[in-house]
């Protein structure tokens, strides 16, 4: 696996299945939609790549309001 950090995003999209998402949590929804992904990429042989956000995007919408966050981005990526 691939990290990432934006601006910075040196690969080239081609053949390729993305998902983006903040993916607090993980959960069983998150991993569903995660397997398919690497179902389908093996199907169509397709890199495959997961965006997600350190801070929470709303975080930037209405900076005042606090976002309670079930995952650190570590975990995420773990």
């Amino acid at each position: 696996m691939n990290i990432i950090h934006f601006p910075k995003i040196p690969f080239e999209a081609k053949n390729g299945i993305l998902t983006i998402g903040i993916f607090d949590g993980v959960h069983q929804g998150h991993q569903k939609l995660i397997d398919k992904m690497n179902e389908l990429s093996h199907t169509i042989d397709a890199s495959k790549t997961v965006v997600t956000f350190a801070n929470h995007p709303r975080t930037f919408i209405n900076p005042d309001k606090k976002v309670e966050l079930l995952s650190l981005l570590e975990e995420k990526i773990e």
